[in-house]
């Protein structure tokens, strides 16, 4: 299976498959529950419709399920980028690491001036992955979509 790029808010990851779920088409209570975290953090921007969350699937021969799947979490309208912010930020991320078998979560990118937001958790956990793949879209090739 052969990689391609995805660029998402001009940042390219490199996936085999990919799956892009707005928050509107999500109904796993782990995920709406986050959701509902991350707009009460930050009540100004984040809704139904610019905000989602995106499955990665990255080939990787004889390696454990999970951890060929990655996790992206994007808002296209964030511009909460000060050290209050920032601090608030990190407690939503370490919430959200729960999503991952590793219970990592790292900031990708934060663009205050463009309002753009990427939270990157890899080793998806399964009922994730499965839901996701269930309720998102499935792309291929570049996702024009939220490039820039």
């Amino acid at each position: 299976m052969q990689e391609h790029a995805l660029l998402i808010f001009g940042l390219r990851f490199l996936v085999s498959r990919h799956w892009r779920c707005p928050f509107r088409d999500v109904r796993l209570e782990i995920l709406c529950d986050l959701f509902a975290e991350f707009c009460t953090a930050f009540p100004d921007h984040a809704n139904e419709e610019n905000t989602e969350v995106w499955l990665l699937y990255h080939h990787r021969p004889n390696s454990y399920p999970g951890h060929s799947y990655s996790l992206l979490w994007t808002c296209d309208h964030f511009e909460d980028s000060d050290e209050k912010d920032i601090q608030q930020l990190a407690a939503f991320m370490s919430h959200l690491a729960s999503l991952s078998n590793s219970r990592h979560c790292s900031l990708a990118l934060l663009d205050g001036n463009r309002e753009h937001i990427i939270l990157e958790l890899h080793d998806a956990v399964l009922e994730v992955i499965e839901h996701l793949k269930k309720h998102g879209a499935e792309g291929s090739g570049e996702d024009p979509g939220k490039a820039q």
